[in-house]
């Protein structure tokens, strides 16, 4: 996995040191073309700043699960928890789907890897943390993969547009500005702590979108690759509109339309999110 040296700077100056974590190298790292830090090497508090200093910005370490959970503490929005443990099996069935469903629209889904994957056999790395998985990787590396494992993952989609014509001149602006303005802030809030969370690797101040304007919403779905979309309004023939142009680009794309929204039912609110927000748009086993 691929970390900042500064963010293990941070979690050393906050933690001690040797209670967190043993941080391992993947790769030799030349430094002034004298001194050598070796693949298989432990990393020591000494070397942070040495790194620091000769302008190596991150390193290449094995997957360390404690120090993820450090990460993800201390920085949601750059180091995000897996969403499921998955089955071989699992992951074959999810990836035949993506196949499929990616030669139908223009988006393409895959899964990114919250672990690092290993050779069944010989245990050698064959996947780092954080990277993609589309059906042709999965391929390459699943005749090596210990079948009886369960694998840490997250999706390629990520995150939710608020969509609310915010055009003054239309009618129940002050209506529509209430209900852009609660709804982002509800899922902005969004904490581990609260009893209803939309998904593990959702972290509410970096994955909510802001769309005011119906000629901008499909650029910023294809920009963002949010996973829902949430019209916070009736609908109407220029929400439709561009309902609909995303639906041409993505024929998969989720919809949520809220027309009342009871403020005052927080949690309520929220499991509606998160049903939508984790339900796909195909059956899996259709696929198979």
């Amino acid at each position: 996995m691929n970390v900042l040296v500064s963010d293990i700077k941070t979690i050393c100056d906050k933690l001690d040191f040797q209670d967190f974590c043993n941080i391992v190298y993947l790769h030799d790292i030349q430094i002034n073309g004298n001194f050598r830090l070796h693949s298989n090497s432990k990393l020591d508090k000494s070397h942070i700043n040495l790194l620091l200093d000769n302008g190596i910005k991150s390193i290449d370490v094995l997957y360390n699960k404690n120090l993820l959970i450090h990460l993800v503490n201390t920085f949601p929005d750059r180091y995000r928890k897996p969403v499921h443990s998955l089955s071989f099996i699992e992951i074959d069935k999810i990836m035949h789907a993506y196949k499929e469903i990616n030669k139908k629209c223009n988006r393409e889904r895959y899964l990114i890897s919250s672990c690092d994957i290993a050779n069944g056999k010989t245990n050698s790395l064959i996947l780092e943390y954080n990277q993609r998985i589309n059906f042709e990787k999965w391929n390459s590396i699943k005749p090596k993969v210990d079948k009886t494992m369960k694998f840490d993952l997250r999706y390629s989609e990520r995150g939710i547009i608020v969509f609310v014509n915010l055009d003054p001149r239309l009618d129940n602006y002050n209506q529509r500005f209430f209900n852009n303005s609660h709804l982002i802030s509800i899922l902005v809030g969004q904490q581990e702590k609260d009893k209803t969370v939309i998904s593990n690797d959702f972290v509410g101040t970096e994955d909510v979108i802001q769309v005011d304007k119906p000629e901008n919403l499909l650029g910023s779905y294809i920009r963002s690759k949010c996973k829902l979309i949430i019209v916070g309004d009736e609908l109407n023939t220029s929400y439709q509109k561009a309902l609909a142009e995303v639906r041409d680009w993505d024929k998969y794309a989720r919809f949520l339309v809220l027309k009342q929204i009871d403020f005052r039912n927080k949690e309520g609110l929220l499991q509606t999110i998160k049903m939508a927000y984790n339900t796909d748009n195909w059956n899996i086993n259709d696929f198979s």
